[in-house]
């Protein structure tokens, strides 16, 4: 199966699983033991609050991250200093 969620505290999470068809939920006893491959799991890093303090390096989506103005008739107008 897959697991669907991880949710909870650090110390005591618990997760939610996905069995696969013909795997029946009622087969799972409360506190069996669940291996997950760790090369199935994302960093944890991207889960704790970062410790940088400040904005990340790293790329990301969002706005002035290097895109032009693209194309448009209203291209560059409407921002600035108002003449006068």
């Amino acid at each position: 199966g897959k697991i669907d969620e991880i949710f909870g505290p650090i110390n005591a999470f618990c997760c939610s699983v996905k069995p696969n068809e013909g795997i029946k939920p009622d087969s799972f006893k409360k506190g069996k033991k669940l291996y997950i491959d760790t090369q199935k799991l994302l960093p944890m890093v991207r889960f704790l609050p970062s410790s940088s303090g400040g904005k990340s390096g790293g790329k990301g989506k969002g706005k002035d991250k290097g895109k032009g103005k693209g194309k448009g008739k209203d291209k560059g107008k409407g921002k600035g200093k108002v003449k006068g």
